[in-house]
């Protein structure tokens, strides 16, 4: 039995899914079947991704046989290789998954000091439903490190970019996408061009664009964020 917070969890992850589903549907017309498809099957991967979450192996499985019994999984080659973890009499413990970075923390990658005090700061964010994925964490690290390889960028940090959080944009904004936030009236916003080729050189990275901040201003800060 999942227990009422994991239950919610699950759920929200579901609901903004197909919301997202429905959303591409929509615009079907102009983008094309194949978009549908592709939000189709990032939702399974991310409610998966959630049930795996857990670190009680009972509560994995339980949210695995609920995604395949209900057929929320839509695939059904997935669905058959989720049911070893549930069928049978010997069922195989589901793997843990847990995420590079949490919701509301953060991980400092380049700390403040003298030596970076005059350059320009940025701040790193994974949309939160990709702060499991280890494939962007190696990502977002690589971006970090040619970033300090440059001498131009100061102090940085790694932040969960979700609604609760940060509305000033939206995640259905930001998603599929190597953001850019700028204060365009700012010095900092000579960088972007810099920033842009060194985003575009990391292999893998979502398409990079740029949009003005629409918060508090902060002067000498950049944000960039990556969203699958």
């Amino acid at each position: 039995m999942m227990s009422s917070e994991k239950s919610m969890g699950l759920w929200i992850a579901i609901i903004t899914g197909m919301l997202t589903v429905l959303g591409a549907a929509i615009g079907s017309t102009i983008k094309g079947v194949g978009d549908i498809r592709l939000e189709r099957a990032k939702l399974d991967s991310q409610l998966i991704l959630n049930a795996l979450a857990p670190q009680n192996v009972e509560e994995r499985r339980a949210s695995l046989q609920f995604l395949v019994q209900s057929n929320l999984i839509k695939d059904e080659d997935t669905r058959r290789g989720l049911s070893q973890y549930f069928e049978g009499e010997s069922p195989q413990a589901p793997p843990q998954l847990r995420p590079f970075i949490e919701s509301g923390t953060s991980r400092v990658l380049t700390p403040q000091s003298q030596q970076v005090s005059n350059n320009t700061d940025v701040d790193l964010f994974v949309c939160g439903k990709d702060k499991a994925n280890k494939r962007m964490e190696q990502q977002i690290l690589e971006l970090h490190s040619s970033l300090r390889d440059t001498n131009h960028f100061g102090a940085s940090k790694l932040k969960v970019w979700d609604g609760a959080l940060y509305d000033e944009v939206s995640l259905a904004e930001l998603g599929d996408s190597t953001t850019i936030i700028v204060d365009q009236e700012h010095a900092e916003s000579t960088e972007v061009s810099r920033l842009k080729n060194i985003i575009t050189s990391i292999e893998g990275l979502p398409p990079v664009k740029e949009i003005a901040n629409r918060g508090t201003l902060t002067e000498w800060r950049i944000s960039i964020v990556i969203c699958s």
